[in-house]
């Protein structure tokens, strides 16, 4: 997980949800086909895949009681918001509320894609006409590949904020 975020989001591994409780890290796992996984310092405590707007993993650590809570406020296959709360015991230690970032992130992504995939082309086919060197297409070609790759990397974008306990 890059630097400390708590939480980070991708199309390709989902949304990953850290909590640092007791000294022991606990992170829930949430991939686009719905599986949810809680681990705690690498070891899985709860495994499950539920369709519905709320899910809860009940786990032992340290002696004490601990329930994760996740719910979905959005229709499937659209951006939503996301709450996900950690309890210690009956009481709510931490929550955060998931968002999606600014809207046109993903339509600006998607549409530079789109846009270098479609000049790329006029290029070829133009650049004997331009007199422009090999070279080029082929450094075309790995910025068209790269744009691909980070944008499947990225997703549309979320933030998060450590809501009131």
């Amino acid at each position: 997980m890059p630097g400390n975020r708590k939480v980070t989001f991708s199309l390709l591994r989902g949304f990953t949800i850290r909590f640092e409780v007791e000294h022991k890290t606990v992170t829930l796992r949430v991939t686009s086909s719905g599986r949810e996984r809680v681990t705690v310092d690498g070891v899985t405590v709860s495994e499950k895949r539920e369709p519905s707007t709320v899910c809860t993993h009940a786990f032992e650590m340290s002696g004490g009681s601990y329930q994760i809570a996740l719910e979905n406020s959005g229709l499937p296959g659209h951006e939503r918001e996301l709450e996900c709360s950690l309890y210690g015991n009956g009481v709510r230690i931490r929550k955060y509320r998931i968002f999606p970032r600014e809207r046109y992130s993903f339509a600006y992504s998607l549409g530079t894609g789109v846009l270098i995939f479609l000049a790329w082309p006029l290029l070829a086919v133009f650049g004997d006409l331009l007199g422009l060197p090999q070279w080029y297409f082929t450094a075309s070609v790995v910025i068209v590949v790269a744009v691909f790759i980070a944008f499947l990397a990225t997703g549309p974008g979320y933030g998060y904020e450590e809501a009131d306990a």
